[in-house]
């Protein structure tokens, strides 16, 4: 991150360390800077969110998801085995992966693919065979891909800009059984390994199947709960009122290079104050806005895999004259603000400044936070 201070030297000497320990804050009654840099689960359940996606009655950290599985007698793997064909090529896997509880376990999968014309130099279908327990030959249930699907997001905020671009696999399958057209039998697996694997083989010329690499943008945005949240925001700073600074005198100001452009940060001080009371940002073609909250975010994409992805993000709440709210989410900038929150000339009263960890779950292209709750049910 490039840094051009402008007229004040003395705040940013100071912020030579990204932390949350700061100083003590005087007189404030606004959230005082974390001690240490802590990874707690704060995350509300958003009921829109919910309401979009298909998997109303998931398992938050399982990536095996069957909305009937209440409903199905589970088979031994050999009464399950129905498609006829011959399997030519088998991976297993045993991972250790997490429940919606967070208790650990293993998980054993077989990836079958399976000829169907008597051709064993090509495969017409994959099929996982899941094995509860730990491995060994206990019951199981069979699933057959339908869709291998990359979904690309990237975060953008409501001044329209776009980073912390990511991307996650998901297979999406359904139980062999029941046939592909039952409603409502899907399937999303989500473990990297698996992933990866299915992704190198559906590339290569043997692939006869439907099953073919699909790349799916997504946008989604910070909300005003800080989380993530679907669907892509307006550029909606453009018409915000531009905050009246009538009470307080400038004391400084920095040009910094952010993630998504250029910002200008002003430094003001209440009358007979030593200290910064209140910050504003301002970006081009955007009005001048106060700086209400900021944090340093790690999301944990379907904690419960094997081998969660996880992003380091970062959210900024503005707001205007009228007090209406606004947010960025540009890492670069989130980190800048830590440091200036915890500059010894800055008061407690100027903004809300934390590290936290969100976990979300994330099928379908559907970004859904968790809120620590065991709100759903596991696979198993």
């Amino acid at each position: 991150m490039t840094i051009r201070p402008v007229t004040s030297a003395t705040l940013v000497s100071n912020l030579n360390q990204l932390n949350f320990e700061g100083k003590k804050k005087k007189n404030s009654n606004a959230s005082q800077p974390v001690n240490q840099i802590s990874h707690k689960l704060a995350v509300p359940l958003a009921a829109t969110v919910l309401a979009m996606s298909p998997m109303a009655k998931t398992s938050a950290n399982s990536n095996l998801y069957d909305v009937n599985s209440e409903k199905i007698e589970v088979m031994t793997p050999e009464n399950n085995l129905i498609n006829e064909g011959n399997v030519i090529k088998t991976k297993s896997f045993v991972l250790n992966r997490k429940s919606a509880g967070g208790v650990p376990y293993t998980a054993t999968y077989d990836v079958n693919f399976v000829s169907n014309d008597n051709d064993d130099s090509n495969f017409e279908s994959i099929q996982i065979l899941y094995k509860e327990g730990n491995g060994g030959p206990s019951k199981g249930r069979l699933y057959t891909v339908n869709k291998f699907n990359t979904y690309k997001f990237g975060i953008v905020s409501e001044d329209g800009s776009e980073s912390n671009n990511f991307s996650l696999d998901e297979i999406e399958a359904y139980d062999t059984r029941m046939g592909k057209n039952t409603y409502g039998n899907k399937t999303y697996i989500t473990d990297k390994p698996i992933c990866d694997y299915i992704k190198s083989q559906i590339k290569l010329n043997g692939n006869n199947s439907d099953v073919k690499p699909n790349v799916i943008a997504r946008k989604i945005r910070p909300s005003s709960d800080l989380n993530l949240q679907n669907v892509a925001p307006k550029n909606k700073i453009k018409d915000a009122a531009p905050i009246v600074r009538n009470n307080y005198k400038r004391v400084g100001s920095d040009d910094i290079e952010g993630s998504n452009g250029q910002y200008k940060l002003t430094y003001y001080s209440m009358p007979n104050s030593d200290e910064v009371d209140l910050i504003t940002l301002k970006k081009d073609g955007s009005p001048e806005l106060a700086v209400g909250k900021n944090i340093i975010a790690t999301g944990i994409f379907n904690s419960g895999d094997s081998s969660p992805v996880k992003l380091v993000y970062g959210i900024t709440e503005l707001y205007d004259n009228n007090m209406e709210k606004y947010y960025l989410s540009d890492k670069d900038l989130a980190i800048f603000l830590v440091n200036a929150y915890n500059s010894p000339i800055t008061s407690g009263m100027v903004f809300n400044c934390e590290s936290v960890e969100r976990e979300y779950i994330c099928h379908s292209g559907v970004v859904m936070p968790l809120d620590g709750e065991d709100e759903y049910e596991d696979f198993e």
